[in-house]
Parts: structure tokens; C-alpha cells; sequence
């Protein structure tokens, strides 16, 4: 799926143009990515809006939802995969942005400690 940045809220966009300029393949099993493509086209939606929608699913109990998603399974737990295909692409957004950003950060980290290096030197 395609983020278009510009069918975002602005404070979205503000708040996610960083991490959201490294695109990424979101793998769904057949059945998820079937039920996806039918969710936007019988609420007339774009791929971005269905993600905000994913997002907006899960606002009554976004501190859960977090928790979930930040939470790892412990050794040989199975996963359980939800039925609701909102909650799957909220989840695997997510995920996907925390890892982008956590990326940025420690580049941006890397990238201040070599200019000191080179200022000092």
C-alpha cells in the first residue's frame, strides 16, 4: 500500500513526514489484503484513508492498542491474529512506523556524533 501523504490530516502530516518518506511493503495474507481492497471500495475510500480509518478504529482504546503492538511475544507464544482487518492494518502500520522511525533516530544520532568527531578533530 501507498501512503499519499496529502489525503492526511495536517497535524498527521506535520507529525509523520519524516518517517513516512521511507516507503514499505506491508505483507497481509490474501484474505486480509481481499478484505482491505473491499473495505475502500465499498466506502469509497483511497489506500491512505483506509489507513487513517485503521488508526481511527482503534482511538477508544488507543493506550491498549500501543501496549499490543509494543508488547513482544514471549518465546514459542503464538500470535493471534485478530479477525477485525482494521485492527490488522492499524497494527502493521504502526509497526511499520515505529521501525522507520527508530531507524531515523539512530541515524540522526550517528550523523551528530560524526560532525563532532570532524569538528574536534
Amino acid at each position: 500500500m501507498k501512503l499519499d501523504r496529502e489525503e492526511l490530516p495536517k497535524e498527521l502530516r506535520e507529525i509523520t513526514g519524516d518517517v513516512t518518506s521511507i516507503p514499505g511493503t506491508l505483507y497481509f495474507t490474501p484474505e486480509i489484503f481481499d478484505q482491505l481492497n473491499a473495505l475502500c471500495v465499498l466506502n469509497g475510500l483511497t489506500r491512505t484513508q483506509l489507513i487513517v480509518e485503521a488508526f481511527n478504529s482503534q482511538r477508544a482504546r488507543w493506550q491498549e492498542f500501543i501496549a499490543e503492538v509494543m508488547t513482544p511475544l514471549k518465546p514459542r507464544e503464538p500470535e493471534i491474529s485478530p479477525e477485525d482487518p482494521l485492527y490488522i492494518l492499524a497494527r502493521v502500520v504502526m509497526v511499520h512506523l515505529i521501525r522507520v522511525f527508530h531507524i531515523r533516530v539512530r541515524s540522526s544520532t550517528e550523523n551528530v556524533f560524526t560532525l563532532r568527531s570532524v569538528q574536534r578533530g
